[in-house]
């Protein structure tokens, strides 16, 4: 039985700039890093990990641009669009209202679609 998800992996092309993208931008922190292998594993205390490979890992099939869509649920969506947007992420349109609760999507610099939720009280 599946407890919970513990790590995300993404393949990234420029693995430099994706890490610090991921630091800046999203506030993660960097927990391990491995320069020649192109790995850096990234996160809050609590929660997932997100596990980025540089392109050094990117061969064949598993060379797709869009190689995963993360969904970041979040506490107070409006709070975290407004501060993402202040540090320089940017949302395709504004705040979508679903049955479930609502979500805002934004691309990384290498675009990859992502998602912030927040479900319904």
């Amino acid at each position: 039985m599946i407890k919970k998800l513990d790590v995300i992996e993404i393949q990234v092309k420029n693995w430099e700039q994706m890490v610090k993208w991921y630091k800046e931008k999203l506030g993660l922190t960097v927990f391990a890093k491995e320069e020649n292998d192109q790995f850096a594993m990234l996160g809050k205390k609590v929660g997932f990990l997100l596990a980025l490979w540089g392109k050094k890992q990117l061969k064949g099939k598993n060379a797709k641009q869009q190689r995963i869509t993360p969904y970041w649920r979040v506490t107070n969506l409006t709070k975290t669009v407004r501060e993402f947007s202040r540090r320089g992420v940017v949302f395709a349109s504004g705040i979508e209202i679903r049955h479930w609760g609502r979500q805002a999507k934004f691309s990384d610099p290498e675009g990859n679609t992502h998602f912030l939720y927040q479900e319904k009280n």
